[in-house]
């Protein structure tokens, strides 16, 4: 990690539950993720602004939420986790490819839906939803790619490009004056 910025930030963001094992990787700005589930979140951004590419093709509903503008998403999901270690203020937009409608949203606990904190699912035919959010430092949470629609809809799994901005706190590893 870099002195100048340090920050973890996940597609679909949720806060962690003692009971639900966390395993992360690291990934670098532009990097493809492989699926992410609760088990095993697809990975971690270290800096924003960030870029991640990534698919929900292959991956299953595994959580029921309504916190989004259209109520229940049932579209695959990929899962995402950040720790704030300070003040922040991010800006998660993710913009769905091809056919793909996506919906976003942050949990406070990975799975469980009525732990919602945030969620997007823009108008239907606009696939780049995107929503603000602040946590409390050493928080972890969890970010939320998914869709609107089933996966037997072609709207309901996709590619996307999840873009991250904003302020997240940096970490000052060393300093000294010489």
């Amino acid at each position: 990690m870099s002195a100048s910025k340090t920050i973890a930030a996940a597609i679909i963001i949720a806060s962690s539950s003692a009971a639900v094992a966390q395993s992360k990787v690291a990934v670098a700005p532009g990097t493809a993720v492989p699926a992410g589930t609760c088990a095993a979140p697809a990975g971690e951004i270290t800096e924003s602004p960030s870029t991640v590419t990534g698919t929900t093709v292959g991956g299953t509903n595994g959580v029921a939420i309504s916190c989004t503008e259209y109520g229940t998403v049932d579209g695959p999901e990929r899962i995402y986790s950040f720790t704030p270690t300070g003040p922040n203020n991010l800006t998660f937009q993710v913009v769905g490819g091809g056919s793909f409608d996506p919906a976003i949203y942050v949990l406070a606990t990975c799975g469980d839906g009525t732990s919602c904190l945030e969620g997007s699912d823009d108008v239907p035919s606009v696939t780049a939803p995107s929503l603000n959010f602040s946590g409390t430092a050493g928080t972890e949470y969890f970010f939320y790619v998914d869709s609107y629609w089933p996966s037997s809809n072609t709207a309901g799994q996709g590619a996307f490009t999840l873009n991250v901005s904003g302020t997240f706190p940096v970490t000052l590893t060393e300093f000294s004056i010489d």
